[in-house]
């Protein structure tokens, strides 16, 4: 009939008939002792400590109250599910702070129905079969620096988004990217938070292992949600302001505030449908001129963004409210040699339609030089064209075009069409020499791919 917490500091606490225990209790067991629930279901008011659960085939409810915080860095086994229940804001966590991962090896599965449940990287269960997260539910994935990708499950388990919020901490951590192995099943509406550093750096989220399911997600925070192409899904992704999308990833549409970048430095992503109305930026990276290996989305020389609908491609003509930032990654422009880079959107449209959807979007376009610029993008400064004509003494202009063009993505070709960027523009006389000082250095640079990370 106590009202207190329960305390096991040796041996073991054994529950007996239901009711052993009065429910709401916070259960704390030190290290080197257990607490065995007997195959029970059982409710508590939070779980900590070093020591050992022994679930069995009971369930282990969770209910931390107000915006409390209860921290298990033991063990936990049993075939029992693992559920998260919280009023309000309240906490789960696991986590590893002695040095000795302890392993969380119960194999039923883990809930997350109300409340937070937080989990270090160490502190990972290896053995449940599902993550559900509902509709109330976070699930934060609070750090991995200099660790490796989380791997619940060892994998095999998915992430399966019934209304809730995946995210990738509690805010005190330095922008540094959270991977995730397995594959995130959108089920219902949802929503993934990216947080920023405690210095104000956006984070990164990788979903490595896909996404699957055809539910809406939202994607909001500050940092980037990079998604790999596997997993099918074709749900539509709203992109918050101050956050992108990015990645080789697949998509019944993209819409929203933020930025769209396609690809990883570079890369092909695809979606059905593109909404332009909230305002949606776009960042696009190209290495090289001539056109794009579609193929190749690993390796695609430039940034591509597919949009597949035969219909309505896009759901409005892109306007002065969208920006498409083009990111030249070379060394010069040349001389007199008006490059034309292909790239940025593909849709199975004339070349004229094509133009007609995106020529009034504000095109920004940048040169990577010798990194000196003061715009950065994938941990590289860019100059921005005014930049770069003060830097050369030149006066290049950009320009949106599209060009008829067949392209093949794995499945056979298609006919449609490509957005191109041309620069056009003369150094003057006086930089002639200086430009070609620079040819020559950058006939000697070598051009390297990095994991882009916005």
């Amino acid at each position: 009939s106590y009202s207190g917490a329960t305390g096991v500091s040796g041996g073991t606490l054994r529950l007996g008939a239901s009711g052993s225990l009065p429910t709401g209790t916070v259960v704390s067991t030190a290290a080197n002792s257990t607490f065995d629930m007997n195959g029970r279901n059982f409710s508590a008011g939070g779980l900590a400590g070093l020591g050992t659960v022994t679930m069995g085939a009971g369930d282990l409810t969770v209910n931390v109250a107000g915006s409390g915080t209860s921290e298990f860095n033991g063990s936990m086994t049993g075939s029992g599910d693992f559920i998260v229940n919280s009023t309000g804001a309240g906490t789960m966590r696991f986590d590893e702070r002695t040095g000795t991962p302890a392993s969380k090896a119960y194999t039923g599965a883990t809930i997350v129905r109300e409340g937070r449940l937080e989990i270090g990287f160490d502190g990972t269960p290896e053995g449940t079969s599902e993550v559900n997260v509902e509709d109330g539910g976070v699930l934060a994935l609070t750090s991995n620096v200099g660790k490796g990708t989380y791997s619940i499950g060892g994998g095999a388990a998915a992430i399966n988004l019934q209304g809730g919020d995946l995210r990738n901490g509690a805010g005190d951590t330095n922008g540094e990217t959270t991977s995730i192995a397995n594959t995130v099943d959108v089920q219902q509406a949802s929503t993934i938070t990216v947080i920023p550093g405690g210095n104000g750096s956006g984070g990164t989220i990788v979903l490595g292992g896909g996404v699957s399911g055809s539910a809406g997600l939202t994607i909001g925070g500050t940092g980037s949600v990079r998604m790999a192409s596997s997993g099918g899904y074709s749900g539509a992704v709203s992109v918050g302001s101050t956050a992108a999308l990015s990645g080789n990833f697949e998509a019944g549409s993209v819409g929203g505030a933020g930025r769209v970048s396609p690809g990883n430095s570079p890369g092909v992503a695809t979606t059905g449908q593109v909404d332009p109305t909230g305002g949606l930026d776009f960042d696009f990276e190209y290495t090289a001129t001539g056109a794009p290996d579609y193929g190749n989305a690993g390796a695609s020389i430039n940034d591509v963004l597919r949009v597949t609908s035969t219909v309505t491609p896009f759901t409005s003509n892109l306007g002065a409210g969208n920006a498409v930032n083009v990111y030249l990654d070379v060394a010069n422009l040349g001389i007199n040699s008006n490059p034309v880079f292909q790239g940025g959107f593909f849709a199975e449209l004339s070349a004229a339609n094509l133009l007609t959807a995106i020529q009034s979007a504000s095109l920004n376009v940048f040169v990577r030089g010798d990194n000196g610029g003061t715009t950065l993008f994938n941990g590289v400064n860019y100059y921005t064209l005014a930049e770069w004509n003060a830097e050369v003494a030149g006066d290049y202009v950009a320009s949106f075009g599209t060009l008829g063009t067949s392209a093949d993505f794995g499945a056979g070709a298609v006919t449609g069409a490509i957005s191109t960027v041309s620069i056009v523009g003369v150094p003057e006389p006086s930089s002639m020499v200086l430009a070609g000082l620079g040819g020559l250095f950058a006939a000697g640079y070598a051009l390297r791919r990095r994991t882009k990370a916005c």
